[in-house]
């Protein structure tokens, strides 16, 4: 990897409660759909619609996030623990 124009970061690496990994995870997403919603409204009052592109990403991440909201659930119903590891790749392009 080119350091100049491409880097990683690590923004989630751990082993966490259910109640934890929900905390973390949901935020996540909940800020990302609240992100995509902002720039939806903003083109609603602009242009008078809104991006299909966005409302598929928007409800992609819903999607994900009731998979999410699932495997967490049944993390505490057997009493498991859950690792969760996330990475952030950037570019220059």
């Amino acid at each position: 990897m080119d350091t100049a124009t491409k880097r990683e970061f690590r923004l989630i690496e751990g082993e966490f409660s259910p109640e934890q990994a929900y905390e973390i995870l949901n935020g996540l997403f909940t800020n990302k759909i609240n992100y995509h919603n902002r720039k939806n409204f903003s083109l609603q009052i602009n242009k008078g619609k809104t991006d299909p592109l966005i409302d598929h990403r928007i409800s992609e991440l819903k999607l994900s996030q009731k998979q999410i909201k699932e495997i967490i659930t049944e993390a505490k119903l057997t009493g498991k623990t859950l690792r969760v590891g996330s990475k952030i790749h950037i570019e220059l392009v």
